[in-house]
């Protein structure tokens, strides 16, 4: 009688450790599980090809998660916890939310655009690129001047000396149009009368 009580025991024993078994597989397999908004895709997808429709040196300024987080937030979710479910969601989105998606990136990009160099760091050029930059500005400064000896120490002197010149010249060649455009006028001539009387040698 006690042997087939234990062995009912042992019986129902493995039975609930089983349960407790397939349980937990169960709950391990169900916290695995991910979801994700296909939503992201879609604009992902939609910022990638607006975005190649601007001038590179314009959208290489603008960060495309930016401009997807922008509209994200002015869209509905599309969440999916399955392929079947992803498949759904994603000809749902690209059928019944497609112009908006457009919309809300063309907003984003708009509002990005606003300061889009605000936004970024750009890489600060090296000291030879300063160099060579400032080493050419000083050789046009000397082609325009027709002044080799222009140096950085007396630039400024230079400078003033060649604006003088040209001023001077450009002075000297409008006062000559002026004057023949506004002669002096002259006094007129009087003749001169000979006056004759009778004490004149004519009559003598």
């Amino acid at each position: 009688m006690n042997n087939l009580k234990t062995k009912e025991q042992t019986i129902a024993s493995n039975q609930a450790s089983r349960a407790l078994n397939q349980a937990s597989r169960a709950s391990n397999q169900a916290s695995s599980r991910i979801h994700k908004n296909v939503m992201e895709l879609l604009v992902t997808q939609e910022v990638k090809r607006q975005r190649e429709q601007l001038p590179e040196n314009l959208a290489k300024y603008i960060d495309p998660v930016e401009v997807a987080t922008y509209a994200l937030n002015r869209l509905p979710p599309l969440y999916a916890c399955s392929q079947q479910g992803w498949l759904y969601q994603e000809l749902e989105g690209q059928s019944k939310f497609r112009h908006q998606i457009t919309t809300a990136v063309r907003q984003a990009l708009a509002a990005v655009q606003r300061d889009p160099i605000k936004r970024s760091t750009p890489l600060a050029p090296s000291e030879e690129t300063e160099l060579q930059r400032a080493q050419a500005a000083l050789v046009a400064l000397q082609n325009l001047l027709e002044q080799e000896e222009v140096s950085w120490q007396n630039m400024a002197n230079m400078v003033q000396k060649a604006l003088t010149k040209t001023a001077t010249e450009a002075i000297k060649q409008v006062l000559p149009k002026k004057t023949q455009k506004n002669p002096v006028p002259q006094k007129p001539q009087v003749p001169t009368l000979v006056v004759y009387d009778w004490k004149d040698n004519l009559y003598r």
